[in-house]
């Protein structure tokens, strides 16, 4: 229970994130959604403490292994990581304006894709 309220706390902070940015500056809406992302930044250090709990809990009757403990990671984020970050990077291109990678190529199938890019 505790792990979905902190979900539906960053899928919150992301909405009202969003809809920031799109409010007048110094006004009382760019104010009170400030306040409402700000309140919701518990999320970070309550998934933190929820890891802590549940690796505590997890390797608390059993023997740690420091290599098995690393790989399961390696394989389970890092990995994973880094491929959407290249898929992303090749989607949407790099922070450098003037480095552009063509994404059409691996994206180039998808129809929509090409009609919003302007490739067809």
């Amino acid at each position: 229970m505790m792990r979905a309220c902190i979900i539906l706390g960053v899928i919150c902070v992301h909405v009202i994130s969003a809809y920031n940015v799109r409010t007048p500056n110094l006004s009382g809406l760019d104010f009170a959604s400030s306040l409402l992302v700000m309140s919701f930044h518990f999320t970070r250090e309550a998934f933190m403490f929820i890891t802590g709990l549940v690796l505590f809990y997890t390797y608390y009757d059993r023997e740690f292994n420091v290599f098995s403990f690393w790989r399961k990671r390696l394989f389970l984020i890092a990995i994973p990581y880094v491929a959407w970050t290249a898929i992303y990077i090749l989607y949407e291109g790099t922070y450098y304006h003037n480095i552009h990678i063509k994404s059409h190529k691996l994206f180039g199938l998808c129809p929509h894709f090409q009609r919003v890019h302007g490739i067809i």
